[in-house]
């Protein structure tokens, strides 16, 4: 087996792992306070949903394939979700309009934030090099705190699963 190779006196992975954006939030932080428009121009906060559970769940574009799988699979499970007393929001830089026809189109049953100035998803950490969105999600607790955090999300479709059974376990551990 070959030796690893060092780079100024450190292994290559450390070196490469220095240079990866470190999480700006970790669970139990208190969740950053934000305030954008659903599809229907109302202005949602943080404060709108205190007193339940809420998943924040950043996608990169309306109408693309792994977010329309995502979105679909969120609203298959919603009605779960709605049982555990958590809310569910998508976020993304799309207008109103365009979550509009998206909510149209798969007949969702949560809103959509619309984030232009890419301000919620900054403070969420899912804004990444070029201008383009991490697909990420954060669960908040009733009291604005984080939960848990997956970010990146790996398989869009089975993520939401992922999202409902750890809010089971958080909830059966209360």
């Amino acid at each position: 087996m070959a030796p690893k190779k060092r780079a100024a006196g450190k292994d290559v992975e450390e070196e490469q792992d220095a240079k990866k954006p470190k999480p700006s939030l970790q669970v139990g932080d208190k969740a950053p306070e934000f305030s954008a428009p659903n599809q229907k121009g109302e202005t949602l906060t943080l404060d709108s949903f205190k007193d339940s559970y809420l998943v924040l769940y950043f996608y990169p574009k309306d109408a693309t394939p792994g977010c329309t799988k995502e979105g679909i699979a969120f609203n298959g499970l919603l009605d779960r979700f709605q049982e555990l007393n958590c809310k569910v929001l998508g976020v993304s830089a799309d207008t109103e309009q365009a979550h509009c026809k998206f909510i149209d189109k798969h007949e969702f049953k949560f809103d959509l934030l619309s984030d232009r100035e890419r301000q919620v998803i900054k403070a969420y950490g899912a804004h990444i090099a070029g201008n383009r969105i991490q697909r990420s999600t954060v669960l908040i607790d009733p009291q604005g705190n984080i939960a848990e955090i997956w970010n990146p999300v790996k398989g869009a479709e089975k993520h939401p699963q992922q999202v409902l059974d750890r809010l089971g376990e958080l909830i059966d551990g209360e």
